[in-house]
C-alpha cells in the first residue's frame, strides 16, 4: 500500500528520470536519481517490426552487502534487435535519508561487460542500481534493482542490525537436512507470526519487520528476499499490482520450477489494534503457481 508521501515521491521520481531514457548523460550532470520502487521506463523500437526488448531482472548470489568486498550482478536481457547496450549507474544515500522522498547521488558508472558487473562497496548506506539496456533498433528500458544496506563484518553477528537479525532467524530455523521447500516455509511463517502490518506507512526496508516487528508490503518482501538468499534459496522481489501498486517475492525450489510468495497478504490487517499475533495468518500466498496468481496481482511478463 501506498500513502500520499510515496505517490509525490514516485511523481516526482519520473519526472526527474525520463530524461534518462536512452543514456546517462543528464543524470551524470545533475549526480543525482530518484528511487521508484520497480517503475519500468520504455522506449519502443524505431522499427515497428523489432522484436520487443525485454528485461527481466538481475541476478546476484549475495543477501546484503558487506564492506570492502566485491560482488557481481548478471543482467538478464532478452528480446530485442542486435547487440545490447547496457548502462549502470550506482546511487547512493545516507541512513538518516527517506529512500523514497530524498533524492541519491550518483557515485560510480562501472563497465557492464558481457552482462556482467562487479563493484567493491566501501561506505556505510544504502545501494541502488539503475540500468539502461538499448539495442540496435533504438528501443530501450530502464529500470532499477532493490535497494541494498551494506553493513560491516561486526554487523552480521549483530543482532541488534537488520543483518544480525535475519542470520539470527536462519541459523535458529534452518538445518542443513530441511528442503528448499520447508527451508522457504519456516521462513515465511516467521514473518507472518512475528510481524504485523504497518498502518502507518512508515517501515519500507527489511529493518521494519525484522527489527520493528512492523512495516509495509517492501519490508515484508525485502525481509524474506534477505532470509531466502541466506538460507540458500534463489529468491527474487517482485514489484507488480493487487488493487494498487504492491510488492512480494519469487523463490525457486528443488524442482527447479518458481513460485510466488506474498508474505504481506498471508498476514492480513484484521484491525488496527490486533496483535502481532492476530489469528488471522494463513498460507494462501505462499508457493502458488502463476495461474493462481494472476487471479488477483499483476506483473510484468513476456507477454504484458
Amino acid at each position: 500500500m501506498m500513502n500520499r508521501k510515496r505517490i509525490l515521491a514516485l511523481l516526482c521520481a519520473i519526472m526527474m528520470l525520463t530524461p534518462l531514457i536512452g543514456g546517462y548523460a543528464e543524470s551524470a550532470s545533475g549526480q543525482t536519481l530518484y528511487y521508484t520502487g520497480g517503475v519500468v521506463f520504455r522506449v519502443l523500437p524505431r522499427d515497428a517490426d523489432s522484436e520487443l526488448l525485454q528485461v527481466a531482472y538481475t541476478l546476484t548470489d549475495m543477501p546484503y552487502i558487506v564492506l570492502n568486498k566485491t560482488y557481481e550482478w548478471d543482467v538478464i536481457v532478452g528480446g530485442g534487435t542486435g547487440t545490447y547496450n547496457i548502462e549502470a549507474a550506482l546511487a547512493f544515500q545516507t541512513m538518516d535519508l527517506d529512500p523514497f522522498q530524498n533524492s541519491w547521488s550518483v557515485i560510480a558508472f562501472p563497465p557492464v561487460i558481457d552482462n556482467v558487473m562487479e563493484y567493491t562497496f566501501t561506505r556505510d548506506g544504502r545501494y541502488f542500481w539503475q540500468f539502461t539496456i538499448s539495442d540496435s533498433a533504438g528501443q530501450s528500458i530502464v529500470f532499477q534493482t532493490r535497494i541494498y544496506e551494506a553493513y560491516s563484518e561486526a554487523d552480521e553477528t549483530d543482532p541488534t542490525t537488520t543483518v544480525g537479525k535475519a542470520n539470527a532467524i536462519v541459523d535458529e530455523l534452518i538445518t542443513d537436512d530441511m528442503s528448499d521447500y520447508s527451508r522457504a516455509l519456516v521462513l515465511h511463517d516467521w514473518l507472518i507470526y512475528n510481524a504485523k502490518y504497518d498502518t502507518s506507512y512508515t517501515y519500507y526496508d527489511a529493518s521494519g519487520v525484522l527489527l520493528k516487528g512492523t512495516g509495509v508490503c517492501d519490508s515484508y518482501g525485502r525481509a524474506y528476499l534477505m532470509l531466502c538468499t541466506i538460507a540458500g534459496i534463489d529468491c527474487i522481489y517482485v514489484s507488480g499490482y493487487a488493487g494498487e501498486p504492491h510488492g512480494w517475492n519469487m523463490i525457486k525450489l528443488d524442482d527447479g520450477k518458481w513460485y510466488h510468495v506474498d508474505c504481506t497478504w498471508d498476514d492480513p490487517v484484521v484491525s488496527n489494534n490486533d496483535p502481532i499475533k492476530s489469528g488471522a495468518e494463513r498460507h494462501d500466498y505462499f508457493c502458488i503457481d502463476d495461474e493462481q496468481m494472476s487471479k488477483d496481482h499483476t506483473w510484468n511478463t513476456p507477454d504484458n
